[in-house]
Formats: structure tokens, C-alpha cells, sequence
């Protein structure tokens, strides 16, 4: 499978939950759709998918497995915004170099500021995703990296 941004053939990684496709020289990182359903089930990743629906198609990158046009919407990730990418036909999901840092550190930012109001006292985060679909991509981007 070459990479929907560059073209590079796609290195692939057995995580315990499925296969993550990693590029070489962009690192990007491409994930199935059963991944994510696996760790979270599919009832949690469902909201997700619902935006990819609703998304415009890319005209920038085509999917690596079907060779049709991804969906693209933006998610908010701390301060800033990720552009997120997925094949409606295959389910798979693709990160540009760079998201999956912004994702994580929104993560912890937000895990910080939760934890902090917990023991002050004060009202929790009303954007904490608590055990949601961003949590789940986390966890699963962090077990990439691990391996």
C-alpha cells in the first residue's frame, strides 16, 4: 500500500487490536476504522464516523486502498485544529505528520485541567472527551509508538 500524501510504500505494524500503516518520509500514519472500533467498540467511534459522512470529499488525497477520495473535517485539539482524513469504503482513517502530536498534547492538557478542577473542587472540563473517540485514537497512536 503506497502513502496517500507522498507515495512511499507504507510500512505496516502489528499492534494488539490490528495493523497500522506508518510512512517513512512524511510519517503519516494510517489506521483502520477496526482498530479503533476494538479498543473503544463501535458504539464510541460511531460519532466519528458520522462527521466523515457528513464531510466533504478531499481533493488532495485519495485513499491507498480503494484509490476514492477521502473525507476531510477538522477536529478541535487543544488551541489549534487537526484535519482529519477517512475512507467512508474502507474505514480507514489517516493522520498527517504533526496531528497525532497535537492530538496527544490537547489530550494531556485537557486530562491536566480535569484533574485539576477534580481536586479543587470545581466543575469538570465541559470539552474533557473523558473515555471518548479522541482518548481511544490516543491510546492506540501511543501503542504505535511504543512498538
Amino acid at each position: 500500500m503506497k502513502c496517500p500524501r507522498c507515495s512511499t510504500a507504507l510500512d505496516s505494524q502489528q499492534l494488539q487490536l490490528g495493523t497500522a500503516w506508518t510512512c517513512r518520509d512524511c510519517q503519516g500514519v494510517l489506521l483502520a476504522r477496526s482498530v479503533l472500533d476494538a479498543q473503544a467498540g463501535r458504539g464510541s467511534t460511531t460519532s466519528l464516523w458520522s462527521r466523515a459522512e457528513a464531510a466533504a470529499e478531499s481533493l488532495e488525497l485519495d485513499c491507498p486502498e480503494c484509490r476514492g477520495g477521502f473525507r476531510q473535517w477538522r477536529e478541535p485539539a487543544g488551541g489549534d485544529w487537526i484535519e482529519l482524513d477517512a475512507c467512508l469504503c474502507c474505514g480507514l482513517l489517516w493522520f498527517d505528520r504533526g496531528e497525532i502530536h497535537k492530538l496527544n498534547d490537547s489530550l494531556s492538557e485537557r486530562r491536566a485541567s480535569s484533574r485539576a478542577s477534580a481536586t479543587s473542587g470545581g466543575p469538570l472540563d465541559p470539552g474533557w472527551v473523558g473515555e471518548g473517540v479522541l482518548d481511544v485514537l490516543a491510546s492506540v497512536l501511543e501503542a504505535l509508538w511504543e512498538s
